[in-house]
C-alpha cells in the first residue's frame, strides 16, 4: 500500500468535476485475452459517464491474485495518485477487485479518509469517509474472503477424493501418457523403460539421459518464456521417481490409491531405481570433499577402519618410505593418534579381487537378496500389507465410509510404519541392481570394463556401494606405527555378510 503518513495534498478539482482513476484487476488469465479486465474496464467507464466525473487514466493489474503474494505494481500506481492529489475518487468494478484481505481494507480506509479520496464501485458506492461506508466495506470484504475459504476447501475436498479413486491429476500431460492419461505413448513409454534399465544395469548418467532424450526430439511438457523446455538432469530424476510410472497415485507427496492409468516400469525395476537414486545422493565422499561436490575418489574412505583403535581410514599422501623425494597415496587412521598407516593402492585391489571372488561363488545372489534369515521378504511382505490397508482407508474415506479424523487416526500408524520398513530397508543395502550383478558370468570385465568413450562400467560410488553390502567391516592392520607396506590378509579382517567366508 501507499505511503500514509505522506503530507494530505488534497485539492479538488476546478468546477467541481471529480476526477476519476479506473482500476480493473483479475486473479488469472489463462487465455492472456484481457477478458475480464475489459469487461470490468467498460463498466466503470459507463459509471464515470453516468456521474459527469472526468477519467484521468485506467490502471490494469491483470493475472494477479488479490490473496498471492506477487506485488500489484498498478495499484502502487494508483496509490501513488492518490497521495499526490491527482484523483478524487477510485472507481473499480467490485471492492474485492481493490482489497486483498482486511489489512488492505484498512490501509484503504485510511488513505481515503486522509486525502479525501472516495471509492466508487460499478455494483455501488461505498464512502470510506463515513463510518456506515467503512462498516459496510468490511462485511464485504469478510464475505469475500470467506468465500475464498469455502472455495479453496471444496477443491481440497474434490482433489482428495480424485485422488483416493485414483483419478488423473491436473496440469501438464505427462511424460509417457496421453493428455488425458488414460493410455501410454509407446516411444515416450520405451525411452523411461530403456532409461532405468541403462541406469541400473550400466554406467549411465542422468545428464546423459536427457541428452539423449534431446536428441531424439522428446520435450517436456513446461514451458519458460514462450518456448518448450529441454530435458535436464533434474527433470529425467522427476520422472524416474515418480510413483505415477508404477501406476500409483499420489497425493501431497504420498502414495494414496492405485491409478486408473496403466504403469509404465514394474514395481521391481521402480523400487530398485528408487534405492540407486538414493545412495547416488548419499556423502560416499572422501572426508573434507562434501562441500566440493566431488564424486568418490577412492574406494575405502570412511569403509575401512583402522585394526587397532577402529577409527574410519581416510586417504591421503606420505613421503615414500624408499624415496624422501616422493609421496606416496595410503590410507592412514583418521584419529590424531595416525596408529595405521598403510599403502593404498595395493589394498585396494586386495579388496576387488576378495570381493569378485564372492560374487562369483553360486551363493551370491541369495547372500545379497536373502540375509537375515529371509528378513528381506518378509519386509516387504509387510510393507504391501500395510500400504493395501492404507489403501483401503483412503477409499473407505472417498466412499464415504469415514470421516477425514478417522482416516487420519487409521493411516498414521500404518504410515509410521511403512517408514521404519523404507528406513530398514534401506539399511540392509540390499538393491536389486546388488543382485543382478552376483552370479553373472561377466561379472569381472563389469567390474573392470570401460565404455566406448573410455569411462568405466562401474564407478566408483556403486564398487563402494557392493563392497559395504558384501563386507560390513574391514578392519586394516599394521604391526607398529609409521607407514607401513601392504603384505596381503594379514593386514586385513574382514568381516563377511551371512556366513563368514
Amino acid at each position: 500500500m501507499p505511503e500514509l503518513n505522506a503530507p494530505k495534498t488534497h485539492s479538488p478539482s476546478p468546477l467541481g468535476i471529480k476526477r476519476a482513476v479506473v482500476y480493473c484487476r483479475a486473479s488469472l488469465d489463462i487465455t492472456g485475452e484481457h477478458s475480464s479486465v475489459m469487461r470490468q474496464e467498460e463498466a466503470c467507464r459507463a459509471l464515470i459517464v453516468a456521474r459527469g466525473w472526468t477519467l484521468v487514466d485506467v490502471v490494469i493489474d491483470n493475472s494477479v491474485s488479490a490473496y498471492g503474494k506477487k506485488a500489484r505494481k498498478g495499484w502502487l500506481q494508483v496509490g501513488e495518485m492518490i497521495t499526490s492529489g491527482a484523483v478524487d475518487v477510485v472507481v473499480a468494478w467490485h471492492l474485492d477487485r481493490i482489497t486483498r484481505n482486511m489489512n488492505d481494507l484498512e490501509q484503504l480506509i485510511l488513505l481515503s479518509d486522509k486525502h479525501g479520496v472516495g471509492v466508487a464501485t460499478a455494483t455501488g458506492d461505498i464512502d470510506l469517509t463515513t463510518d456506515v461506508g467503512r462498516m459496510v466495506a468490511r462485511i464485504l470484504a469478510a464475505v469475500a474472503r470467506a468465500e475464498v475459504e469455502r472455495k479453496g476447501e471444496r477443491q481440497r475436498s474434490g482433489n482428495r477424493q480424485r485422488a483416493a479413486s485414483g483419478g488423473r491429476t491436473v496440469g501438464m500431460r505427462p511424460f509417457g501418457y496421453t493428455s488425458d492419461q488414460t493410455d501410454i505413448v509407446p516411444d515416450e513409454a520405451e525411452a523411461i523403460r530403456k532409461a532405468a534399465d541403462d541406469l541400473l544395469n550400466s554406467n549411465a548418467s542422468l545428464s546423459g539421459i536427457a541428452r539423449e532424450w534431446a536428441e531424439k526430439g522428446f520435450t517436456t511438457s513446461q514451458r519458460r518464456n514462450g518456448k518448450i523446455t529441454t530435458w535436464s538432469s533434474s527433470g529425467v530424476k522427476r520422472v524416474l521417481t515418480s510413483p505415477r510410472y508404477v501406476g500409483k497415485r499420489v497425493y501431497r507427496g504420498e502414495v494414496v490409491a492405485d491409478a486408473k492409468w496403466p504403469a509404465i516400469l514394474t514395481e521391481p525395476v521402480f523400487n530398485s531405481l528408487q534405492h540407486l537414486l538414493k545412495m547416488r545422493g548419499k556423502d560416499m565422499r572422501p572426508a573434507g570433499l562434501l562441500a566440493s561436490g566431488m564424486k568418490p575418489l577412492n574406494l575405502l574412505t570412511k569403509i575401512a577402519l583402522c585394526g587397532d583403535c577402529g577409527a574410519p581410514m581416510r586417504a591421503t599422501t606420505r613421503k615414500a618410505r624408499k624415496d624422501a623425494g616422493c609421496t606416496t597415496k595410503v590410507y592412514e587412521c583418521s584419529a590424531s593418534s595416525k596408529c595405521t598407516v598403510i599403502e593404498r593402492q595395493d589394498v585396494d585391489t586386495f579388496i576387488e579381487r576378495v570381493a569378485l571372488r564372492r560374487l562369483m561363488q553360486a551363493d551370491a545372489p541369495s547372500l545379497l537378496g536373502k540375509a537375515d534369515g529371509g528378513r528381506l521378504e518378509k519386509l516387504r511382505e509387510e510393507q504391501l500389507t500395510a500400504s493395501t490397508r492404507l489403501k483401503e482407508l483412503s477409499e473407505a474415506f472417498a466412499g464415504g465410509l469415514i470421516t477425514l479424523a478417522q482416516l487420519t487416526a487409521g493411516s498414521s500408524a500404518l504410515k509410521a510404519r511403512l517408514e521404519a520398513i523404507q528406513a530398514e530397508l534401506e539399511r540392509m543395502g540390499k538393491s536389486q541392481v546388488l543382485v543382478e550383478l552376483a552370479g553373472r558370468d561377466d561379472i569381472e570385465q563389469r567390474w573392470y570394463g570401460t565404455d566406448e568413450e573410455d569411462r568405466p562400467l562401474l564407478p566408483i560410488g556403486r564398487k563402494r556401494e557392493i563392497i559395504k553390502a558384501l563386507m560390513p567391516e574391514i578392519r586394516v592392520k599394521t604391526p607398529g606405527r609409521g607407514l607401513k607396506p601392504f603384505l596381503g590378509i594379514e593386514n586385513v579382517e574382514i568381516t563377511w555378510a551371512g556366513k563368514a567366508k
